[in-house]
């Protein structure tokens, strides 16, 4: 760990946030304990940009962070942020705050990651289509319908390009109407965590079992 020196507010802030979460056991659950944050939700609790502060925290080893990335061809980097034990103890004695065992994070779960919250709604959509569509496809009108709100070309281009839902035209030739449909990955996707943010959920990605295909036809680069 780097030499001690006095924290500026902005670190000292973030560390707050963040032994809130370990010490009260909310936040997202990430190999084995909770605590942890997403970029985005620290962000919004100190309402700032904080990349570089992180980096220096770190780098302190006050906090520890970790990749959460999606398992698909071309991944999002999703990175998660915790209080360390040494983060913690920093607060204890320079700003008086109790004392916690927060445990130490175990190994990474296989196939566990986020998903923007509108994102897994639309691959949830497409899973259940498979009960009462043949073949699962849906039109883009018709996941809006079931989802209930506005669904943007970017959100579908995300799923694509990590192969967890396929696009098909409703014509020949490539013409037509573009549909949906769950990939055999995006079939495997579970919810795990849908509570502990507005915004995103936590998924996991089953094994592929022996009859399952071993991903979709379709790529887009």
């Amino acid at each position: 760990m780097s030499p001690v020196r006095e924290l500026n507010e902005r670190e000292s802030e973030v560390l707050r946030v963040l032994y809130r979460k370990a010490v009260t056991w909310r936040g997202w659950e990430w190999r084995g304990v909770r605590g942890w944050m997403l970029l985005d939700e620290l962000n919004a609790a100190v309402r700032g940009w904080l990349p570089e502060t992180l980096s220096t925290l770190a780098r302190r080893g006050l906090i520890v962070r970790d990749r959460a990335d999606d398992p698909g061809p071309v991944r999002a980097r999703v990175l998660v942020t915790r209080i360390t034990p040494a983060g913690l103890r920093h607060l204890v004695h320079a700003h008086g705050l109790d004392y916690h065992e927060i445990g130490e994070p175990g190994p990474p779960a296989p196939g566990v990651f986020f998903l923007p919250r509108g994102r897994w709604e639309i691959v949830r959509t497409l899973q259940r289509a498979r009960r009462w569509r043949e073949g699962g496809w849906l039109r883009a009108r018709e996941i809006r319908s079931l989802v209930g709100k506005p669904v943007y070309e970017d959100e579908y281009l995300y799923l694509v390009k990590r192969a967890l839902i396929e696009p098909r035209r409703t014509a020949p030739g490539g013409a037509g109407e573009l549909r949906y449909r769950a990939t055999a990955a995006g079939r495997r996707v579970q919810l795990l965590d849908g509570a502990t943010s507005p915004d995103w959920v936590q998924v996991r990605l089953r094994a592929e079992s022996a009859g399952e295909a071993s991903g979709p036809k379709y790529r887009m680069n």
